[in-house]
C-alpha cells in the first residue's frame, strides 16, 4: 500500500494563526495586532505588514491568509477581492503597481483593500517609489502585505508604512506539532518524538524541509509494513 500525497498541500497548508509556526510570542503578538478588529491597523500612517526572514520558514503561506484573517475580525466574512502577486525578475512591476493604484481609487467591497506582494524585493529601485505611493493612496482602506528574504533591499520608505514581523526559522522543535499532525493524516503512530526532533534539526527551521521530511518518515512507515525486512524507524534523508 502507498500513501496518497494528491491533496498533501491543500491539507497541510495554515488555515488559521494557529497553524502557523512563529519563532516566538513577540512575532505572533505583532500579527494577532494588526488582524485585531480594534487594533488600530491599517492607520497611523502603518498600512502594511512586511513578513521578513529565512527562505522556507513560511512567510507565503501566513501572507496569502492574512486578508482573510483580517477581513473576518472585522465583518465576518473571508476576504473576496484581495490581489496576490507573486514578484519575481520578469514580473511586469509597472503593471503590477498600475492595478494597485488604479483599484484603490474606488471604495472596498471587503472592509479593506487587500495587496499581497510575495518576495517584494524582487521590485527594482525604479519601482520602489512607485509601491510608496500607491501605499500613501491606499491610506485606511487598503492592506499591503509583503514578504521578503532581503530586507536590505527593500526601500525605507515602504518599510516605514509597515509593521515589521522578524519571520526568520523557528527552533526545530516547534515544527513538531506539524510533523504530528502529518503522521496522524496518514496514520502513523510510533514513531518516538526524539526521532522526530532529530529530523527537525536536520532541517534548520525549513518548513519545506519539514515536511518533506514527514512525507519521507510516511513512505518508510508504509514500506516497512509490506516488507518486514525494513527497520521499523529510520531517519530519513531530508531535501531541503
Amino acid at each position: 500500500m502507498q500513501p496518497d500525497f494528491s491533496n498533501f498541500d491543500e491539507m497541510i497548508k495554515p488555515k488559521v494563526l494557529g497553524d502557523v509556526v512563529f519563532k516566538d510570542a513577540k512575532a505572533k503578538q505583532a500579527i494577532e495586532d494588526c488582524i485585531a478588529k480594534n487594533g488600530g491597523f491599517p492607520g497611523s500612517g502603518k498600512n502594511g505588514i512586511l513578513l521578513y526572514g529565512d527562505v522556507g520558514t513560511g512567510k507565503s503561506a501566513l501572507a496569502k491568509i492574512l486578508p482573510d484573517l483580517i477581513e473576518q475580525a472585522h465583518s465576518g466574512q473571508d476576504a473576496q477581492l484581495a490581489q496576490y502577486y507573486d514578484i519575481s525578475a520578469t514580473s511586469d512591476s509597472a503593471q503590477i503597481l498600475a492595478n494597485i493604484s488604479n483599484r484603490c481609487n474606488f471604495t472596498p467591497i471587503d472592509a479593506f483593500h487587500y495587496f499581497v506582494l510575495d518576495e517584494v524585493d524582487n521590485l527594482s529601485s525604479t519601482y520602489m517609489p512607485s509601491l510608496k505611493s500607491a501605499m500613501n493612496e491606499g491610506g485606511r482602506f487598503a492592506v499591503f502585505i509583503l514578504t521578503t528574504n532581503n530586507l536590505s533591499k527593500i526601500d525605507r520608505a515602504v518599510i516605514d508604512r509597515c509593521h515589521v514581523v522578524d519571520f526568520t526559522a523557528a527552533p526545530s522543535n516547534y515544527w513538531l506539532p506539524v510533523m504530528s499532525k502529518v503522521l496522524s493524516y496518514y496514520g502513523v503512530y510510533g514513531i518516538p518524538q526524539q526521532v522526530l526532533a532529530n529530523v527537525a534539526a536536520v532541517c534548520k527551521g525549513s518548513g519545506r524541509g519539514v515536511l518533506n521530511a514527514s512525507k519521507q518518515i510516511v513512505k518508510h512507515y508504509y514500506a516497512s509494513k509490506t516488507n518486514t525486512a525494513a527497520p521499523a524507524v529510520v531517519q530519513p534523508a531530508v531535501e531541503i
